[in-house]
Parts: C-alpha cells; structure tokens; sequence
C-alpha cells in the first residue's frame, strides 16, 4: 500500500482496480502459426496465429507459470492468450509508463500459489501506482526510451553474434569447412560415410573416456550448508550458466571437487547446462559434472566444450523422461566421436572464443544498461527526480 508514501505535488495514488482488466482468449497450441499476427502468451511473443483479437497495443501481466507477474506491451494487432491480463488505460495513462511503474511497484507482490504461479484479476485489482498527469507521463517515458532502445540494440546485436556462432560451429564441427595451418578456411571434399553421416576422411575416431575425465560432484552434508559465507562457495546446478553462488559449505572435502575459473560444469539434471565457471574457485556439488582433459589427450580443452553444447543436446532429446531429464557420467564417457587434428582444434577454438568475447562483452553492457534504467525508473516514477514539463 503507498498510503504512508510521501505523495509528488499533483500525481494521485491510483488503484488498478479503477481501470478495465480482462484475460486474454484461449488459443490452442494447434492453432499456431509460423506467420500472421503475433501472439502474446506468459513469455511475451511466442509465436503466430491467423486472428488478432486487440488492435491496438495493451500492457500486459503475465498470469499464469513461472513468469506471473512480470510486465509486456504487445504489438499493434495481436492476439493475446488467457495466459496474460490486458489492462484497458483508456486513455489516462501512456502505456510506456504504466509498463515502467507496473515494473517499479513490483507486480510480483500479487502472486500466489507456489505449485502454480498465477495473478488473479482480483488481486491485481488491489495493486497501486503513483500517477502524474499524462503530459508528465510522456515526458518521463521520453527520459527512460533512449536507455531501453539501447538495450534493445545491444540484446539484437547478441542475438547476430549467437546467430554466426550457431553456423560456425555447424559448419565446424560437421567437417564442412575446415581450417589450415595458416588459420584460412576451406571447404572439405574428402569425406567417409559413417551411420549416414559424412565424416572428413582426415578425421579420428576416439571414445571420449579415454581423452578427457568427467568427475561428478560430491554429496556434501546440507547440514553444513550455510547462506552467511562461510566456508566455500557451493555450485549447485541453478549456479551454472550465470556462474553465481548463494550456498556456503563450511565442512571437509577433497582438493578434487575444487571448480577454478575457466573450468566446464555441465549439468546432469533437466536440460544438461554447459558453461565454464567464471567467478572464484568454489565446491563441486553432486548432481554437477567437471570436464578436464587428460595429459596427452588428442582433444583440446576449448574444442571439447564446443562439441558437448549440441552433442549434450542430442542426447537431452532422445533421453525419455516422465518428469526430470537425467543425465550419467557414461552418456558422456562412451560416446565415439570423429575429431580433426589437435592444431584444427586450436584454431577452431580460437574463432569461437573471439565470439564468445564479444557476447559476454555486450551482456556486460545490457547489464550496465538494465540498472540505469532501473534507477532511473526508481527516481522518475515515484516523483523522488522530477521532470520539467
């Protein structure tokens, strides 16, 4: 409730439930298309369908799943699902600025349920906002537009460096192209036939047991799990890909469950995360594998992390599963493989990691962005800074 907050000269405190809130339409996931109008679902735009049902833009809630709560604006002619509450402003707010104080005011305080997230049209309907006069609006969303547009950008760019990284690496890894000794690319010509795959004829088949060792993390005692920092870090799958801790062990291990930066972690459980650990050295927890490579092994560290992102995908599709995927160390370890020379490796891994240099260096700057603009948002949508109008 904003009622003990200090109030700006002239916004008025305005309760949700003042305006028109509806869900969206059921729509079945047959009836989706490949093309036509977008369709807004729980995760914003997912997709298409031959019928819009709004024709003009509508700030959205997600309400249903893991999303409930958090804030889209759809497009122009689009079909919403009952999966997201439309708010009908009705021409008292800019929709920019209703998103952007939905977002501040943290419409993931009306969420209930904890098997089933969802926001109900009557708890929403509760919520409140501060809200200026619409001139006022405008000129707030003018200030934040800029910052988001540059997140946009920086997210699209990403989005084109994953893209060439994706048809490198099919290229690459399948032998159609290749790289020489002077790093220049060619295109392969020589190939064998192997379980109706085409296979460089140059290439060597090895069991990847034998070139690389897959360690699985320990099953350390909860019981000296701790969230005051005590003790070693703990990585436990959720830690993965953004390579974040929350869990201390504050206990005795081995000097072989110790994770450095730079080493690769794959999880076992769901969708098999892969990514190299890049904070401080912290504890390998059970459910968690570690690659590191042999001593005279033929394949190379960097090479083998690139081969197991699709090569773990394969196995994550044809895993059956009636609840949570699984995956074992031996999926892994007696896996047949055809891999280029060591030196191809090298290079082929050099072109990757450029890439991925580039990638991390924009999320930095998305990351950099998002947080000016959530204090700005902070400063401007509860009238702390205000603008001239």
């Amino acid at each position: 409730m904003l009622n003990n907050k200090k109030i700006p000269k002239g916004w008025e405190i305005f309760k949700l439930g003042k305006m028109s809130m509806r869900y969206g339409e059921n729509l079945p996931t047959s009836e989706m298309k490949e093309h036509g109008f977008p369709v807004f679902g729980a995760n914003g735009e997912i997709g298409y369908n031959n019928n819009f049902n709004y024709e003009n833009s509508k700030v959205l809630v997600s309400c249903r799943g893991e999303n409930s709560g958090v804030i889209n604006i759809s497009k122009p002619y689009s079909f919403i699902t009952n999966n997201s509450i439309v708010l009908e402003e009705e021409g008292e707010f800019n929709i920019y600025f209703l998103a952007y104080s939905l977002e501040v005011f943290d419409t993931k305080k009306t969420v209930s349920g904890s098997a089933q997230p969802q926001v109900t049209i009557n708890d929403l309907s509760k919520f409140e906002i501060l809200k200026p006069d619409l001139n006022e609006q405008e000129k707030i969303v003018e200030v934040i537009k800029p910052l988001e547009r540059k997140i946009e950008l920086t997210q699209s760019l990403i989005a084109k460096y994953e893209n060439i990284k994706q048809g490198m690496m099919q290229d690459l890894l399948s032998g159609r192209k290749r790289i020489n000794e002077k790093g220049e690319w060619y295109e392969e010509t020589s190939f064998i036939k192997v379980n109706e795959k085409l296979i460089p004829k140059s290439w060597e088949k090895v069991v990847l047991g034998k070139e690389i060792e897959v360690l699985s993390g320990c099953p350390f005692d909860s019981e000296l799990f701790n969230e005051n920092s005590e003790g070693l870090p703990l990585i436990r799958i959720r830690d993965i890909l953004d390579s974040s801790v929350e869990t201390f062990y504050n206990g005795h291990y081995e000097d072989k469950y110790i994770v450095k930066y730079g080493d690769i972690l794959i999880g076992m459980d769901g969708d098999y995360h892969i990514n190299k650990w890049k904070n401080k050295k912290a504890l390998l927890n059970q459910r968690i594998l570690m690659i590191k490579q042999k001593e005279g092994s033929k394949i190379n560290i960097n090479y083998i992390y690139y081969f197991l992102k699709p090569f773990l995908k394969k196995i994550h599709d044809i895993t059956p599963a009636t609840t949570v995927k699984h995956l074992s160390v031996f999926d892994i370890t007696k896996a047949e493989i055809f891999i280029p020379s060591l030196e191809e490796q090298i290079e082929f891994s050099k072109i990757l990691e450029n890439i991925d240099k580039k990638i991390e260096g924009e999320k930095e700057n998305v990351k950099k962005f998002k947080e000016l603009k959530k204090g700005l948002m902070q400063d401007l949508l509860t009238g702390k800074v205000r603008v001239k109008v």
